[in-house]
C-alpha cells in the first residue's frame, strides 16, 4: 500500500466491492449481481491503469530533477519496482473476482440448464 501511493486505496475500495459482489455471486448465482460485478471491475480495472500510470509518472518526475546525481540508476530501479504495486494488487484482486464470478456463473448455468 505504501509503496503504490494514495492512488491504491481506490483500487482496494473497488477491487474489495468487486470482491464482496462475486462472492455473494458464487454463494447465491442470482444474475441480477452480475452487472455490479461487472462495473465494478471495470472500475478496479481503469484504477489500477491509472495508478501504475500516475507512478510511473512520478518517478519520471523525480529523475529528470536528480538526472545525473550517482543515484539516479537506483532510484530509477526502485521506483520502476514500486511503480508496479497496483498493478500486482488490482490484478490480484480481478483474478479472484473472476475466479469467483465464474464459481457463479457454473452454479447458475447447473440450476437453469
Amino acid at each position: 500500500m505504501r509503496n503504490g501511493g494514495v492512488s491504491m486505496w481506490f483500487i482496494l475500495l473497488f477491487g474489495m466491492a468487486a470482491l464482496g459482489s462475486s462472492f455473494h455471486f458464487a454463494l447465491r448465482a442470482d444474475k441480477k449481481t452480475l452487472g455490479f460485478i461487472r462495473g465494478m471491475s471495470h472500475a478496479t480495472f481503469w484504477a489500477t491503469l491509472a495508478a501504475t500510470a500516475g507512478d510511473l509518472g512520478a518517478v519520471c518526475t523525480y529523475l529528470t530533477r536528480h538526472y545525473g546525481e550517482p543515484s539516479w540508476t537506483q532510484a530509477l530501479v526502485e521506483g520502476l519496482g514500486e511503480s508496479t504495486s497496483p498493478a500486482i494488487m488490482g490484478f490480484s484482486l480481478l483474478a479472484l473476482v473472476s475466479m469467483l464470478r465464474a464459481v457463479g456463473q457454473r452454479r447458475l448455468d447447473a440450476r437453469t440448464g
